[in-house]
């Protein structure tokens, strides 16, 4: 009788070397030279060209004389068309590696560029799961200035496609950057609304995570203390943003939270923002935050001692609280946090159209991150969670 390849129990992947530390940014060229690496691109966005926030980084380059480019087009999320105008402007292969400074739209976008500099092609070529054989020749390293997208360390890039009116995703393994640097002092530019969106993402990651039919006892411990760090520290980062102590708390618990999620894969709370953005234009993180308080009741009818914990280590309510009343208390103070630093909107106010909701639901029941959902729903649910936030 032949034997059958034995499948692990518990698998866990964290390739990327994490470094954290306030300053940490300024290190930068003595790790691309550990790693052999004297010709990078360096990616980031206008604003923080203007902000000097990326000046760490930059001196710290000129001073170990590492010549370097810069590239300062990602003003929005990541596009089909963003990628196109860049790669027609840049020789990619001029380059060994790639240093990602700015938000999870800037390391999203330098990820992709290492795929394509490496095996050609459009973005588009990549969607889905594992498209490309081998890790890039363009080495990643990832500066996050957000405390939110976790993309420092995930195996995914998410991309809008116009033609679409979605989002797809790319995501293999090989994408996780070598080394991820995070410097809270590099957060400390976000606006209140920037921080409460990237937030609310790290939030939702760490939550789908925890849900997740890929959770497991390691990822469980990553997702449960990146949701009570978030929860503890994101309305006082959206109100004083210059408190590094805060700031800290915010950006280990997005890493945390991404570590997990990477590892789980997200949601339905994922797969219904894709056609949200898309549509409407709103930062992935509002997106994923207003449906997320209908996503949870949806996902409790499954996982309802789960559900509950999460609002008991968010503080919510207590840990003696009985699951009914906590998912329900829960829901109703997430909406409330929602509201509290701004992020609470409905359709109707930002464009909605009943000829929208179709290709709304199709698009969410397509969506790669709907398969790790602990339950799966029908077109009627899905519509009727768009439908609470018209």
């Amino acid at each position: 009788m032949k034997n059958e390849k034995q499948k692990p129990s518990l698998k866990f992947e964290l390739p990327t070397s994490w470094r954290h530390g306030i300053g940490m940014s300024s290190q930068i060229a003595d790790i691309l030279l550990e790693h052999g690496c004297r010709r990078p691109l360096l990616v980031t966005d206008k604003l923080l060209v203007s902000l000097g926030v990326i000046e760490p980084v930059t001196h710290s380059l000129s001073l170990s004389d590492i010549s370097f480019t810069i590239c300062d087009a990602v003003d929005k999320e990541p596009t089909v068309s963003l990628f196109e105008f860049i790669t027609g402007h840049l020789d990619l292969e001029s380059f060994d590696s790639v240093i990602a400074v700015g938000g999870g739209s800037v390391i999203d976008v330098s990820k992709g560029l290492a795929v394509i500099g490496t095996f050609g092609g459009s973005i588009k070529d990549y969607d889905g799961f594992d498209k490309f054989p081998a890790k890039p020749n363009m080495k990643i390293f990832a500066i996050p200035t957000t405390a939110g997208t976790g993309s420092e360390v995930s195996d995914g890039v998410v991309v809008i496609d116009e033609q679409r009116n979605t989002k797809f995703v790319v995501i293999s393994q090989y994408l996780r950057p070598e080394v991820a640097l995070t410097d809270p002092e590099m957060t400390k530019s976000m606006p209140p609304k920037v921080t409460a969106c990237t937030g609310v993402d790290a939030l939702i990651h760490a939550i789908e995570a925890y849900l997740s039919t890929g959770s497991n006892i390691a990822t469980d411990l990553f997702a449960l203390k990146a949701i009570g760090l978030i929860a503890e520290g994101l309305e006082s980062a959206y109100k004083d943003g210059g408190n590094l102590k805060v700031r800290e708390k915010m950006q280990i618990g997005a890493t945390m939270a991404m570590i997990a999620a990477s590892n789980t894969h997200v949601g339905m709370c994922h797969a219904m923002d894709g056609p949200i953005s898309a549509f409407y234009h709103i930062p992935h993180g509002q997106a994923c935050g207003l449906v997320s308080p209908a996503v949870l009741k949806f996902n409790s009818l499954v996982e309802k001692e789960k559900v509950a914990n999460i609002f008991k280590v968010m503080g919510f309510v207590t840990v003696d609280t009985e699951n009914s009343e906590a998912i329900e208390v829960g829901c109703n103070k997430l909406t409330a946090l929602l509201d509290r630093i701004g992020l609470l909107i409905r359709l109707r106010d930002i464009g909605y159209k009943e000829s929208h909701m179709g290709t709304m639901v199709k698009e969410t029941l397509k969506s790669a991150q709907l398969g790790t959902n602990p339950r799966q729903p029908t077109e009627q649910e899905v519509e009727s969670i768009f439908r609470q936030i018209i």
